[in-house]
């Protein structure tokens, strides 16, 4: 049997480390299941992108189905339009003309606390999608549980949990990932307390000032502390860091065209201190032990979800450096049983994904579905990622026209 032809609505940037490899990370996901003999994608666009009837056209007559995610597509100022209410860029007239299955793959409610609810269009729009979807999966069981609440009841059933491939990197980058590491007093952190957050009360001065605490009090224990970032926003900390710690090792992951090179860092980084979701799933799906520092749901839910949630800090809290310092000391003396956990809990995570490729398959019509999962070899990444810069120049290119057109002569 064929394998099945999808098209994937995704995001190609490299703006954001975390969009940067999520989305690759699911075309990778699906090509090694069941042997390589089930998904091919043959196609793709930036789901912000206005949908129009040309490619709807297009979709119905050419592919088998089509994949949205993931990322954490529900949020409404990202990408704000009337069409749907929240990022992915098609309307309600269209969305009902696509015959073919869509598949709606580790996308997570990204509303951040404090912000104002979802529009009625928003509410309209993703009971539609839901109707017509043969499988819903969201990235974290905190946001199967929110976006229920906007479904209608005969359709909250059809949620289900789907991890975010990010968090199953050692499978999909087996030679990466270091199966056995010494602990270390080492880690490296990446802080941002932007508008959205100080628009939800938290105070920026006074959580960077006792993560610089927390910081200083681990050097001082023999701790080797760097700073990273995943998105322009968090260069702000590393200079703030700079200049109380005199601390000046800092690692820059986004902006290069090497899209799987920032694995490396964080596969031999012993851990990883963050507040960005990508931050923490990337970093475990490659087995390094991590501490969130709390300013999103997301972060709690996916600690629940693999059941560490004793490796929160609520930055709300008064004077947490100490607990950052003790949580950062109980991980280097209990290494192997950290890791160990982490280990069994990818583990469910892989087997649920390759349970729900599964369910994908059969609903696809497909059949014999019992072979093992095929990673691409590291020449194989190679590929995909010169695939995935000749893409990205494509569509940079065809904004950059569409400008041009609209600004008047």
């Amino acid at each position: 049997m064929k394998p099945f032809r999808l098209f994937h609505f995704d995001i190609k940037t490299l703006g954001n480390y975390g969009d940067t490899l999520l989305f690759e990370a699911v075309r990778q996901l699906f090509h090694g299941y069941n042997d390589r003999g089930s998904f091919r994608f043959h196609g793709s666009t930036n789901l912000r992108d206005v949908v129009g009837p040309k490619l709807v056209s297009a979709l119905n007559e050419n592919y088998d189905a089509i994949v949205i995610g993931g990322g954490g597509l529900f949020l409404s100022d990202t990408n704000p339009n009337e069409r749907s209410g929240w990022q992915w860029n098609c309307s309600l007239d269209l969305l009902e003309k696509i015959d073919i299955p869509i598949i709606v793959f580790a996308v997570g409610n990204n509303r951040f606390p404090g912000q104002k609810d979802f529009s009625p269009k928003f509410v309209e729009h993703v009971n539609l999608l839901a109707e017509k979807s043969i499988f819903f999966g969201l990235r974290n069981r905190g946001s199967v549980e929110t976006i229920k609440e906007y479904l209608r009841p005969e359709l909250r059933d059809k949620v289900v949990y789907q991890p975010c491939p990010t968090t199953l990197s050692s499978y999909l980058f087996p030679d990466i990932h270091a199966a056995s590491r010494e602990p270390k007093r080492e880690l490296s952190i990446q802080a941002l307390v932007g508008k959205r957050q100080t628009a939800a009360g938290f105070d920026k001065e006074a959580i960077y000032d006792q993560c610089f605490e927390a910081l200083n009090g681990l050097r001082s224990k023999g701790w080797n502390i760097s700073s990273f970032s995943n998105a322009r926003g968090d260069n702000a900390f590393a200079v703030d860091m700079r200049e109380t710690l005199a601390s000046d090792e800092h690692h820059k992951l986004f902006g290069s065209k090497n899209i799987f090179q920032a694995l490396d860092f964080f596969a031999r980084t012993p851990l990883v201190v963050g507040m960005r979701g990508h931050a923490q799933m990337i970093p475990f799906g490659l087995g390094t032990p991590i501490l969130s520092l709390l300013v999103h749901n997301k972060l709690k839910y996916f600690l629940d979800d693999i059941g560490f949630p004793e490796f929160c800090v609520d930055v709300r809290r008064a004077n947490f450096a100490g607990e950052l310092i003790d949580k950062a000391e109980y991980i280097y003396e209990n290494y192997d049983a950290v890791t160990s956990g982490f280990e069994r809990a990818r583990a469910g995570l892989m087997d649920l994904s390759i349970s729900n490729l599964g369910d994908i398959y059969k609903a696809l019509g497909g059949r014999g579905q019992k072979k093992k999962f095929v990673p691409m070899s590291p020449f194989e990444r190679y590929l995909a990622q010169q695939g995935y810069n000749s893409q990205l120049r494509l569509e940079e290119l065809k904004r950059a026209e569409e400008v041009l057109v609209r600004e008047p002569a």
